[in-house]
């Protein structure tokens, strides 16, 4: 069975142009139920608290989303007690954030001040950025304690080519990996394969760029994970609906499936499911 640990859902009464589409819960699990999905985290768009009580609302209905990864402001002056205030969902499993260079700003001391707290509350955080500030991570993880920190979208390569690693997104990988309380989401990959310039010309009635759908073409950089991640801190996520910008949910679940497979279900069990129940608790 699999938990798939990156989906975002709307409502099309909602605006979100982050979207690529906006869909609600029933029409991905029609889709995924073929493949074992049992369940999902959704993860913020719209870096809005109003989102995390919407997410929220719809998880106490529909048990299919067994937890929200949401927003709070990394540099609010009132950060703990709207932690505490979510908190009180079993739910909400953390939060959000899309970029380090608060580090560099006026407002340093109060972001690290409000990741203790996250790393104190026995929340997570998801990291969504690039592997070029991945660096900046370092600079303050001293002070995070146990706190889960997952990386979306394997750190966001540059446009990835299954015949050249690029060099600094897996030096600024493999550094960061040696953080046991750092984990990695593979998700996104196929859309790694496409500058991001085109995927904005494809449209859900036509792609006029698509990604790689052999699941050999992401083996060296699925292989780099691996060996840097180990089998108990990578999990599986789709990135769902926004993959679909360049090839859809089958293709992205077999890319991942068909290489772990390969391991054992042992390991597999973990990708798909046992690490992101260790993870989002």
């Amino acid at each position: 069975m699999i938990i798939d640990t990156h989906v975002h859902f709307a409502d099309d009464k909602i605006p979100n142009t982050a979207l690529f589409r906006i869909e609600m819960p029933e029409v991905f699990k029609s889709l995924t139920k073929q493949y074992g999905v049992e369940s999902v985290i959704h993860v913020e768009t719209r870096q809005t608290l109003e989102e995390n009580y919407w997410v929220l609302d719809l998880a106490e209905r529909d048990k299919f989303i067994s937890g929200c990864v949401g927003f709070i402001d990394p540099i609010t002056n009132n950060f703990n007690s709207k932690l505490a205030l979510f908190k009180k969902h079993s739910r909400f499993k953390g939060i959000r954030i899309h970029t380090l260079d608060y580090l560099e700003t006026d407002n340093k001391e109060l972001f690290i001040e409000n990741m203790v707290s996250l790393a104190n509350s026995g929340l997570a955080l998801d990291l969504h950025t690039t592997h070029h500030t991945l660096y900046k991570l370092e600079r303050i993880i001293k002070y995070l304690g146990n706190l889960p920190i997952i990386i979306n979208h394997i750190a966001g390569p540059p446009v990835m080519d299954a015949m050249q690693i690029h060099e600094k997104w897996a030096s600024n990988l493999i550094q960061i990996a040696k953080y046991p309380n750092v984990h990695i989401k593979l998700s996104a990959l196929v859309q790694m394969t496409v500058e991001w310039e085109k995927q904005k010309y494809n449209t859900v009635d036509h792609k006029l760029y698509k990604a790689p759908s052999n699941p050999e073409y992401y083996k060296p950089v699925i292989d780099l994970v691996f060996n840097q991640f180990g089998e108990n801190r990578i999990i599986y996520a789709s990135n769902w609906p926004q993959l679909e910008r360049v090839s859809d949910y089958a293709t992205g679940l077999n890319i991942v499936k068909s290489y772990f497979d390969k391991k054992g279900s042992n390991i597999s069990s973990k990708i798909f499911k046992g690490n992101a129940l260790n993870v989002y608790k």
